[in-house]
């Protein structure tokens, strides 16, 4: 699931900066793909690629309403969203907002995910 998400989740950018809707068009594109090519479909990676670009308080509630998923497809969601936002260092050093950050995990990775960014500059460089 995770090799899905990280392939479909910003598939469908329009752009580099907010580009609110990327999720979701990423997430339907996950899912006709799947049917297009006869391959498995997960529920749970369509709801977290749909909403990992939108508030938190519209991707949880959308991801309880569903019969389908439970607690796990939340946690799911927090750490997804969370290695998503340590990549916005690539937008420039107030790229994240760590407070937002919603797993402690992600917080000890803040450091880590700068060096990383740093470090791959330099060799592209």
């Amino acid at each position: 699931m995770l090799l899905i998400f990280l392939v479909f989740h910003d598939s469908r950018r329009l752009d580099d900066g907010i580009d609110k809707g990327h999720g979701s068009r990423g997430a339907e594109y996950y899912k006709n793909y799947c049917h297009e090519h006869d391959l498995p479909y997960d529920e749970q990676t369509y709801y977290i690629t749909y909403y990992h670009d939108q508030d938190d308080s519209l991707g949880l509630s959308e991801i309880k309403k569903s019969p389908n998923l439970n607690e796990r497809a939340i946690l799911l969601y927090q750490v997804f969203k969370d290695a998503d936002a340590l990549d916005r260092f690539r937008l420039g050093p107030d790229g994240l907002d760590v407070r937002f950050l919603r797993t402690e995990e992600a917080r000890q990775l803040v450091d880590f995910a700068k060096d990383l960014l740093c470090k791959s500059s330099e060799t592209n460089a």
